[in-house]
């Protein structure tokens, strides 16, 4: 569909040494060097709570 977009917010390595949340498997997580990753706090529930390290992307077609 045109001008449709896709979100993704996805956890990166940095995630594995904060308590907010899984996977804690490191095939799980994600890298993505053009572009830029971003520290929030996360405040999602009982067990999304705190720091988290990210990676949001977004894209229109």
């Amino acid at each position: 569909m045109p001008g449709g977009k896709i979100i993704l917010e996805i956890l990166n390595p940095k995630q594995l040494k904060n308590n907010s949340g899984d996977p804690k498997d490191l095939s799980m997580l994600y890298t993505i060097d053009v572009l830029e990753t971003k520290t929030i706090e996360l405040n999602e529930g009982k067990h999304h709570q705190g720091k988290a390290d990210i990676i949001q992307f977004v894209a229109t077609k």
